[in-house]
């Protein structure tokens, strides 16, 4: 045999080997994918924490009461109030009544409570998710005309509170002094029980001898359509309620 025959005898026997090796299988052991669902998130509100506010300019007379609303956290509500006449703490309805009472039974408040000598009570501690109002009044039915000034420090839940005057009163002139930490305050006086603006009374907010007038959209969460800008926070705000007319609702937000 020629040497140059050698060459393509080898070359095909090469080709014929790579031919008939079996094909590589494909590998039956995949890596597994998971798919993870992530849990509903809620979104909760925190407190609008610890603050204080001073109703003063209240004329109280026997028989006759001044309502406080407001939405508590757990803790206690601590009530100071004068007069010169003996005072007393009442559980009450949301529309002012003191026959309708908006703490459940389970809250431990069922009926009237005297201040202490100092003129202070603190209020049954409620479960944080309910909206509740309480009476200041004279504990004589027969009780003389009375300057009244209360102060209420809470724990607050949301931003809603709500001030109801004395309904016999004739003329109201009532203050409501607080220091909110939002740049605005929401501020609005209502019949009891309705929307509209009431009839026969005007609202003032000022701020460190300037008035509060301009509506703008309010910075905190409330139930209140508007707010009153320029509010420096940290400064006190008093908010003047002055008129005669039908029972009436000061309601308030702030932070």
């Amino acid at each position: 045999m020629r040497k140059g025959s050698v060459l393509p005898v080898l070359l095909t026997f090469s080709v014929l080997c790579a031919c008939s090796q079996p094909a590589r299988q494909p590998s039956r052991h995949r890596t597994a994918t998971t798919t993870t669902t992530a849990p509903p998130t809620t979104t909760t509100l925190p407190p609008f924490g610890t603050r204080a506010f001073t109703v003063s300019g209240i004329l109280l007379s026997g028989g006759d009461w001044l309502t406080v609303g407001l939405h508590p956290t757990t803790a206690p509500v601590e009530v100071q109030a004068s007069a010169s006449t003996p005072l007393e703490v009442c559980p009450a309805g949301l529309d002012g009544g003191v026959d309708d009472s908006s703490w459940p039974p389970w809250f431990k408040f069922p009926s009237c409570e005297v201040l202490s000598a100092a003129g202070t009570v603190s209020l049954p501690p409620t479960d944080g998710a309910t909206h509740v109002a309480f009476a200041i009044k004279a504990q004589s039915a027969s009780a003389p005309l009375s300057s009244l000034r209360l102060t209420v420090d809470y724990s607050a839940t949301d931003s809603f509170v709500e001030v109801i005057p004395p309904q016999t009163t004739s003329n109201t002139y009532m203050t409501v002094s607080l220091t909110p930490r939002s740049a605005t305050v929401a501020a609005s006086v209502n019949p009891i029980s309705a929307l509209t603006p009431a009839a026969g009374y005007s609202l003032d907010l000022m701020q460190a001898g300037r008035a509060l007038s301009q509506m703008v959209s309010c910075d905190f969460p409330t139930e209140l359509t508007s707010c009153f800008g320029g509010v420096v926070p940290g400064d006190p705000v008093a908010v003047q309620v002055v008129g005669q007319g039908p029972p009436v609702v000061l309601n308030l937000g702030w932070k």
